[in-house]
């Protein structure tokens, strides 16, 4: 394989969500200049991920972000297991004992996590390309070759490492010849991003519970919030559900004290359980949810995947400390 000008440290990030952007970060921190390609021509919309816990702070408040994060977000204090039927309170979970910095759980949207990651990774230099698709990718002991198709053709493009972060259908993962092991049949739900009107706490998670299936309701900043269900399947022709059955839902299950209106986004989506055997294939590096996938099409990433940059750099430091791919 002819490698070109390729040195041995160049980095090559798939996809610039939470996980993507976050290996970017600790790359430029570690005196590596990555490179960052993003099929998505804009960022995207869509609440998605919105729980950060407090590994993930711990790990975003070195990066130098969270502060930035918790003005776009909410400190959830507690957690509640709520009857849906009666509106009582079953237990309550305080977070403020956990031997952390950060004894508390941070709801934020995921655009305003990408937002908040892009513009430190801009300030760390780092640029990410947008409209850009890995297509092909081939591998040998010192280094890759990869295929990046943009709107100016398809160019092959020598790096000596690849971090997959494409999300739970990635490119990455399929190129470098592996696969999910798991569950692909998993709990269905309905989700809505809307602004709620509620005597509730804005401060507390709370999980309704009531025999048709569970109902959660996260706090976001302001009166926005994500409000979920456990639903039975909604078949493939289904759509989005609509505001009004989303009410629906919780004026029978969450005992009629939250009332939504002015969605952002309303889904169905199948929460599922796989993983791939390793993370680490040779010089390709697999994280977040190209890695361990627990959501279906268009659900909400797993916080701990999508914004915990431990794993990310736990990897990442390995490999950038060793020049044999199979010293791992």
């Amino acid at each position: 394989m002819d490698h070109g000008n390729r040195s041995g440290d160049d980095v090559l990030v798939v996809g610039a969500g939470p996980v993507g952007l976050t290996a970017a970060c600790q790359l430029a921190r570690l005196g590596v200049r990555p490179r960052v390609v993003e099929t998505l021509e804009r960022p995207t919309t869509e609440s998605r991920a919105v729980g950060v816990h407090a590994r993930s702070l711990e790990m975003l408040a070195a990066l130098d972000v969270l502060p930035r994060l918790e003005s776009r977000g909410r400190r959830i204090a507690a957690l509640e297991m709520v009857d849906g039927r009666t509106a009582r309170t079953r237990a309550r979970l305080e977070l403020g004992d956990a031997p952390t910095r950060h004894p508390y759980v941070l709801d934020v949207a995921r655009p305003d996590t990408e937002a908040v990651l892009a513009e430190r990774a801009a300030e760390l230099g780092v640029v990410v390309e947008r409209g850009v698709t890995l297509t092909a990718l081939t591998q040998d002991a010192d280094g890759v070759e990869v295929a990046l198709r943009s709107a100016d053709g398809e160019r092959t493009v020598p790096v000596g490492w690849v971090v997959g972060a494409d999300g739970g259908h990635s490119t990455t993962r399929h190129l470098a010849g592996t696969h999910l092991e798991g569950g692909f049949h998993g709990q269905h739900f309905a989700m809505a991003d809307v602004d709620v009107d509620t005597p509730l706490s804005p401060d507390t998670i709370r999980m309704f519970t009531h025999p048709d299936g569970m109902g959660i309701l996260f706090p976001l900043a302001g009166t926005r919030a994500r409000i979920m269900f456990f639903v039975d399947p909604p078949g493939p022709d289904a759509g989005a559900p609509t505001l009004e059955q989303i009410q629906a839902l919780a004026d029978a299950r969450m005992g009629g004290r939250v009332r939504a209106h002015d969605p952002r986004w309303l889904t169905y989506f199948e929460i599922h359980h796989a993983q791939v055997p390793r993370y680490r294939h040779g010089r390709v590096l697999l994280a977040g949810d190209a890695a361990p996938a627990r959501a279906g099409d268009h659900a909400p990433d797993p916080v701990a995947d999508s914004a915990d940059p431990g794993l990310v750099r736990r990897y990442l430091d390995d490999a950038l400390r060793l020049t044999e791919p199979s010293a791992v």
